[in-house]
């Protein structure tokens, strides 16, 4: 048998449109959809369903924030109406979200973990992805609230990073110095990233990326780069 907490698992990832009449009374319903499915499937598979489901969910909120971004800066924009736009409940977006930062975070960490960290050419495709979405990424800039991007971005890049030297040194404490310059580093690149971005019209994603991993610290250089 289902808890409470994986039915109410299960209900939130369902899509936006069916979650629009379950405050309405129809409440039977869906646990007969839930008995049925449970006569059908075992547990985990209907835990696999719902955390695909649950990831839909979260692009559709998303999708949706970055087309109201289009019209207002975050400061302005309240949850209320990303629940209005996306056609969902507030309990919903909770269940999903932290708040409008967390969500911010979310497109931007999506996108990010798709980016090898250690290859100039794949940073520069996360680069022009964000030169295509440039509305969302300005506007998601311009806040200086105590969430703000950069931070979120910073922090995000130093874990990769340390990650990745740890895989490569095959150790899971790091010594200090090199600890410095991975954060060094990385708050260098985003915060050239945001000058690029909202200031710079000519130059290429492909060459802000290879002047990026030029300018790596030796030190790192020689752990990332040297051949196996």
């Amino acid at each position: 048998t289902y808890s409470v907490h994986e039915i109410s698992s299960f209900l939130a990832g369902f899509p936006p449109l069916l979650l629009l009449f379950y405050p309405k009374g129809l409440t039977f319903s869906i646990y007969r959809i839930i008995i049925l499915i449970e006569s059908l499937t075992p547990l985990q598979f209907c835990k696999k369903r719902v955390m695909k489901l649950a990831e839909r969910t979260k692009i559709w909120i998303a999708d949706k924030m970055k087309e109201i971004m289009k019209t207002k800066p975050l400061d302005k924009i309240r949850v209320t109406e990303i629940c209005r736009v996306a056609e969902i409940e507030r309990p919903t977006f909770y269940y999903h979200f932290k708040d409008k930062y967390d969500l911010v975070a979310w497109i931007f960490l999506n996108d990010a973990y798709k980016t090898d960290v250690i290859s100039a050419e794949s940073a520069a495709q996360g680069m022009a992805k964000m030169r295509q979405e440039f509305i969302f990424y300005k506007r998601a800039y311009d806040d200086v609230s105590q969430n703000a991007l950069w931070q979120y971005m910073l922090e995000y890049f130093v874990k990769r990073y340390e990650h990745e030297a740890k895989e490569k040194l095959n150790t899971e404490v790091l010594d200090t110095q090199l600890k410095y310059s991975i954060r060094l580093y990385c708050y260098g690149c985003v915060g050239m990233t945001k000058e690029w971005l909202l200031n710079d019209n000519t130059t290429s994603a492909e060459t802000v990326a290879q002047m990026m991993f030029a300018s790596m610290p030796g030190k790192m250089k020689a752990i990332y780069f040297t051949e196996e």
